[in-house]
């Protein structure tokens, strides 16, 4: 029998195939906008994790599932070139790859309509024959593109195996109370966060404060060009956001999960994962798609540049 990989990551997501257009305005209701140029290649806020997680310099096993068509030959063809382990990935025959539509105005800010395909597949049960690839990691990061008792199946085993758990909420919806003692780290963006919650007009400390009562280890809340806030245990603390030329938003939120756990498995102070993970999402904004995610080299050099900056 195969011995399970160890990782300092295991993810836990979706793998689709994105296509992008850019556009200089949103279309309106029966109008057609042309597109100034597109990008299509795979992509899903797990694949995109996992890549930050690599380019980090982490090791990182993923668990998640594709279709049977010429998506699914792309996205495998993107995992071995990125050097992500794929002993978990599971090809289902009869079932379409995920589909992601995108749209970025020139602001940089993208809109999203997709699809779940095959990443609906994940159900608790496959997650048990995952247990060993679970086990042999460091970190959990997990988020909501698979089912919601698929998350909890996997948060709960990787809490009982002395993981350190990462849930990044997004696609955000409503959460059962007792999902939040399986959490360490909550990671959703101001956004999300509002939605899970049911505060509309909370802020950004209103937000942690409220996910820390609710029994997460630490409650970290991204609000883009704006920084982050977390609650835990030592209180609230908030954070600046780096300075960039924005092109495309779409994977920085990922880009600073994978980021973040993978420093969290190198068990670095909480202060310096997210500034880390901050000046990673901050690069990624500068790149066009959802696996920008910057290398480790790349990321050394911004942070040499801003050496004198404070969060």
């Amino acid at each position: 029998m195969k011995t399970a990989a160890r990782s300092d990551v295991i993810v836990l997501g979706g793998l689709t195939m994105d296509l992008t257009y850019f556009v200089k305005q949103w279309p309106k209701v029966n109008e057609a906008v042309q597109a100034s140029s597109y990008e299509l290649c795979p992509g899903g806020k797990g694949f995109n994790q996992a890549t930050a997680v690599k380019r980090s310099g982490g090791i990182v096993n993923f668990i998640g599932s594709i279709g049977n068509d010429n998506f699914s030959k792309q996205i495998i063809g993107n995992l071995k070139k990125e050097g992500i382990n794929a002993d978990g990935i599971i090809n289902y025959k009869d079932i379409r790859t995920d589909l992601i539509g995108i749209i970025v105005d020139p602001s940089g800010t993208p809109g999203f309509i997709g699809i779940r395909q095959s990443t609906y597949q994940l159900t608790p049960n496959i997650i048990e024959t995952k247990i060993s690839l679970i086990k042999n990691a460091k970190v959990l990061l997990v988020n909501s593109e698979v089912r919601l008792e698929t998350v909890i199946q996997a948060l709960t085993i990787a809490k009982t195996s002395g993981l350190i758990t990462v849930y990044n909420p997004a696609p955000p919806e409503k959460l059962p109370e007792n999902i939040y003692k399986l959490i360490d780290y909550f990671t959703p963006n101001i956004w999300e966060a509002r939605m899970i919650s049911g505060m509309n007009n909370a802020s950004a400390s209103e937000l942690a404060t409220h996910f820390k009562n609710k029994g997460t280890g630490t409650a970290l809340i991204t609000t883009g060009r704006d920084g982050c806030v977390d609650a835990s245990d030592r209180g609230l603390k908030s954070y600046m956001a780096f300075p960039i030329n924005e092109v495309d938003e779409t994977g920085a939120g990922d880009t600073f999960c994978g980021y973040f756990a993978y420093h969290l498995s190198k068990k670095e102070p909480l202060e310096e994962c997210i500034r880390i993970a901050s000046a990673a999402g901050a690069l990624a904004c500068t790149k066009v798609g959802g696996r920008s995610a910057p290398t480790a080299s790349e990321l050394k050099g911004f942070l040499a540049k801003n050496k004198g900056r404070l969060l």
